[in-house]
């Protein structure tokens, strides 16, 4: 009889054992196929959410500077642009506050994304309104239109930052009024898909957005014909690549007028560099030197002086300018009332203009005290320092001195007509000005009365904002503006001018480090282990019924091999059909598992984003691997057979007589307590990782004492060791039971490992849903402890840890009473220079957040 005959006789005639083999190799099969499909679903949803959500747009530059919009057409004017990309649309984008005020029901969204556009940019993917919004108008998102609760026609309120160019982190930055309020109405809402859930930090959570003309926020910001973002779009069905991204980079050129620097020429004959954010940031200021090198560049920095005192009296509010005197016009020389030219300043000694000196009345050698603001506030106070000085000479209110141009623009302050009328960020006592300090506005304006060195003035205060206010130096003969503007060329990336590559970011993103296919095979591992114990016990049991046949077939002479060749082509074909319906079982139950993620196991990826994808990969790899498992576990179960006598065969028993040897059951006892030592290391372990390293070493330490114990019953039973344990007992069926299951240790144990892994499933699983006590979230994290959190979109800078600071934003100064009514909530405040965790004290109300009007005006409260 032909080998095949015989495979073919032996699956008809024990088909129900080839089922249930087969059904079993089906569920290990099921679980891997599962698994990857499971994985390839989540690359591919995530790649579809991408691409839905960014449109065409394959490149973004959002900076903290406002440029002119002709920039991105520029840009798309460039060479090869055309290559790769499509069009490159100008826009606004801010983080803000929307609110749909309905009386006391109010309602609040903070985070909200809000994009200043026109309909070029509706153009760059699906999703839009259908009428674009005009002055006035604003289009919300559904998400945000359900969380305040909008309605077609309803007014918002949309609350902005105002965007200084002075960082509010300086002494002379702007800390209050900082939000700006439009009344807007709502003239669509659109659903959260295509650019309605466009995002620059695309996820798969819903974003809020909102959107109006770019005029809306022009005239908010008092930013008229600027914007503070590009988008560009690539060729439609081509993924960006390095290459494009690299020749965008090379075609960006933005002017001076896009960076805020302005080149300047003055009277007598130099010219000055200056930023419109007051200081000149350091690696600006390093490459104007650079680039002017040759015209011998001087560097300036203005500063304010709150009191200028020496002999009886005191100047208040007055400029201070640290600068190297220079002996050549025209960048010198400074002159005493008495024509003698003034040598550079040490760094202990002071200058006074005429005026000054006049008014103190002190002389060469008096001293001179200088109060002045520290460069950096803390939570939004201001804090003067002093320090005093040698005067050295009196400098003649004429020429090079008598220059308002050496102090840089201030809004507020530079551009008012009166001292009276002054706006100034920092604390004013106007009480403190005199007629005569108005008299020195009026014919001289913003003309330093003090002069230091450079070197101290640096010393004083300098920032990481800066050190430098102006840059002035000896032009070229007939240079005119413009000219000396072609030679000032900045590297765009260190002026804030980076364009982010945020498809191709993205896309790498949902191709994912994580490999979500082996994550979830590794959540699936117990349950393929389970499987494959239950494909070798069946098979097992199998055996067993056909000893007698296979000891009939060694006994009239068939030589092993050739039964194992039998018995495997059986097993083989066996696991091919339970393979392949593990692959259709396994596409069901990704279906299944995507179907949970996206109902009752929502909270797991936030939003129902998954679709189901299936690659031929993955089923070959499924079908391939399911297969080669299960013969392995089935070659292993017959590679035990050669070890039982034909005898015993012969009387149906296809077990040894002695499984363990005295010897093997020590090594198995050793390996037992090895594991188990591994074990409470691993498992020590987790206390000090955190994350998917804390539950791999749960699972790594539960699944090495799972081992360890099946290891020792093994041992115990194969060693015929239970029989001292059934000497003796009142319970017969218990001994019964106990010697019955030694007769069979493999099989036996794999019983047990069945049920002892669905336990630890189970116990594992609840384990990570129990709730830790109020008192570990607060040492280990989550809230801190604090009971609420409220988030800002603009920083505040006044310190609600202190009365001063909450009064400032409209709390309560009787802080007695506040905090018998109060409860401790953390607020986060996050800026662009600083982030710290402070203390909120809100009172206790039915709305425990309705913050005062006062700070939402101020903070942007959500």
């Amino acid at each position: 009889m032909s080998l095949a005959r015989l495979i073919l006789d032996g699956l008809r005639y024990h088909w129900r054992t080839g089922a249930a083999v087969a059904l079993a190799v089906m569920a290990a099969g099921a679980v891997l196929t599962g698994a990857l499909v499971v994985g390839d679903s989540m690359r591919g949803s995530l790649r579809h959410l991408l691409l839905d959500q960014l449109g065409d747009i394959d490149e973004v530059l959002v900076t903290d500077r406002f440029f002119r919009p002709q920039l991105a057409g520029q840009l798309a004017d460039s060479k090869s642009f055309d290559e790769y990309f499509s069009q490159a649309v100008p826009a606004i984008v801010l983080q803000a506050t929307v609110e749909n005020p309905r009386g006391d029901a109010s309602l609040r969204a903070g985070q909200v994304m809000v994009v200043g556009c026109d309909q070029r940019f509706w153009s760059l993917g699906s999703g839009g309104p259908r009428q674009t919004p005009g002055p006035g108008q604003i289009v919300l998102n559904a998400p945000l239109a359900a969380e305040i609760n909008a309605r077609l026609g309803d007014e918002v309120i949309l609350r902005i930052g105002s965007k200084s160019q002075i960082p509010a982190d300086s002494a002379l930055g702007r800390k209050t009024e900082t939000i700006r309020n439009r009344r807007l109405t709502v003239s669509a809402i659109i659903p959260a898909q295509g650019l309605g859930r466009f995002s620059l930090h695309p996820s798969q959570r819903l974003p809020a957005n909102a959107f109006v003309a770019t005029e809306t926020l022009q005239s908010a910001l008092e930013q008229p014909e600027k914007v503070n973002a590009i988008f560009v779009a690539g060729r439609r069905g081509v993924d960006p690549t390095a290459a494009a991204h690299e020749t965008l980079v090379a075609n960006l050129h933005p002017t001076l007028t896009d960076y805020g620097i302005e080149i300047a020429l003055h009277k007598p004959g130099y010219a000055q560099v200056t930023s419109n954010r007051m200081l000149i940031s350091p690696p600006a200021a390093d490459q104007i030197n650079r680039a002017f090198a040759a015209d011998d560049p001087q560097d300036l920095f203005t500063y304010l002086a709150n009191t200028i005192a020496g002999g009886n009296g005191e100047i208040p509010y007055s400029t201070i300018t640290a600068i190297d005197f220079r002996a050549e016009p025209p960048l010198g020389p400074f002159q005493s009332p008495d024509g003698e030219t003034i040598e550079p300043l040490a760094d202990d000694e002071i200058a006074l203009n005429s005026w000054a000196a006049d008014d103190l009345g002190v002389k060469p050698g008096d001293e001179i005290e200088i109060t002045y603001f520290e460069p950096e506030s803390t939570h939004g106070q201001v804090r003067q320092s002093k320090a005093k000085f040698r005067l050295k000479a009196i400098v003649a209110l004429k020429g090079l001195a008598d220059d308002p141009d050496l102090t840089p623009q201030m809004p507020g302050v530079t551009d008012q007509l009166s001292i009276g009328d002054w706006d100034p960020p920092f604390p004013f006592d106007g009480t403190r000005v005199r007629d005569k300090d108005e008299q020195y506005w009026d014919e001289h304006r913003t003309t330093p009365k003090a002069y230091v060195s450079l070197a101290a003035g640096r010393r004083l205060w300098s920032s990481r904002f800066g050190d430098t206010t102006a840059v002035r130096f000896a032009p070229p003969a007939g240079a005119t503006a413009h000219t000396l503007a072609d030679r000032l060329q900045f590297d765009p990336a260190e002026m804030g001018f980076t364009f982010t590559p945020i498809k191709r970011l993205g896309l790498n993103a949902a191709a994912g480090t994580t490999p979500f296919d082996a994550l979830f095979v590794g959540f699936s591992f117990f349950i393929m282990v389970s499987s494959l114990m239950l494909v070798s016990l069946l098979f097992r049991l199998g055996v067993d019924q056909r000893a007698g046949e296979i000891g009939i077939m060694r006994a009239v002479g068939l030589r092993w091999r050739r039964i194992t060749a039998v018995l495997a082509g059986e097993a083989f074909f066996v696991a091919a059909i339970g393979s392949l319906l593990g692959v259709i079982a396994g596409i069901a139950y990704a279906w299944l598992m995507l179907v949970g993620l996206t109902t009752l196991w929502l909270g797991a990826i936030s939003t129902p984003f998954l679709e189901l994808y299936v690659t031929p990969r993955s089923l070959i790899v499924g079908l391939a691997s399911g297969l080669v498992v299960s013969l392995l576990t089935i070659v292993w179960t017959l590679w035990r057979l050669r070890r039982v006598s034909v005898r015993r065969m012969l009387a149906g028993r296809a077990t040894p007589g002695r499984f363990v040897t005295r010897r093997r059951a020590i090594v198995s006892r050793i390996a037992a307590a090895a594991m188990l030592a591994v074990a409470l290391v691993v498992g020590a372990s987790a206390l000090w990782l955190e994350g998917m390293a804390q539950a791999g070493a749960f699972v790594g330490s539960g699944a090495l004492v799972l081992a360890a114990g099946l290891t020792f019953i093994w041992s115990r039973l194969g060693s015929g060791s239970t029989a001292t344990l059934s000497a003796a007992g009142n319970l017969p069926i218990a001994r019964l039971a106990l010697r019955n299951g030694a007769r069979n240790p493999s099989r036996s144990t794999l019983s047990i490992g069945l049920i002892a892994a669905a336990s630890f499933l189970i116990v594992a699983l609840s384990a990570f849903q129990l709730d830790p006590s109020a008192e570990q979230r607060g040492r280990r994290g989550g809230a801190g402890g604090f009971q609420l959190v409220a988030t800002t979109d603009q920083p505040i800078y006044q310190n609600i840890d202190t009365a001063r600071g909450r009064d400032d934003l409209g709390f309560s100064t009787d802080a007695d009473k506040m905090l018998e009514q109060c409860t401790t909530v953390a607020l986060r405040v996050a800026s662009g220079d600083d982030a710290s965790c402070l203390n909120l004290y809100q009172p206790t109300h039915p709305r425990v957040l309705g913050v005062p009007p006062s700070l939402v005006e101020r903070g942007g409260f959500a």
